[in-house]
């Protein structure tokens, strides 16, 4: 009787212990609201415990275009801006994952959003 209360108490240990290594996943998505001219906005996508959040990449691509940059090694030199700067903005997140522990979306939010000292302002 003791023996299955010690098992089951370090299995409920081990889950814990197992929630709290996890770490979030990240992925550039198309989103579904479609624009007029045909294109859907860039979001990155967060998951962490089944929980989605998505956060603007502030870029416009249709699904064929989208498919060719993230599909495809040869790129034209605007194709391969655009993935430039998709990805440096999913290495942000990614690093700014491994720097949070343990992990929470609004940690995660405030520094992701931080502004960089010095840029956009004209005064600096």
């Amino acid at each position: 009787m003791k023996c299955s209360r010690i098992v089951a108490e370090f299995v409920v240990d081990l889950n814990y212990l197992y929630s709290m290594i996890k770490l979030p996943t990240t992925k550039l998505v198309l989103s579904n609201d479609k624009k007029v001219n045909g294109s859907f906005p860039v979001k990155l996508r967060v998951t962490y415990n089944r929980r989605h959040k998505f956060y603007p990449c502030n870029r416009d691509l249709t699904k064929e275009v989208f498919g060719v940059i993230f599909g495809s090694d040869k790129l034209k030199r605007n194709q391969k801006e655009v993935k430039d700067i998709l990805t440096g903005i999913e290495a942000k997140a990614v690093l700014i994952i491994a720097d949070l522990k343990p992990f929470e979306f609004n940690k995660f939010e405030n520094k992701f959003y931080e502004r960089v000292s010095g840029e956009g302002d004209v005064y600096d």
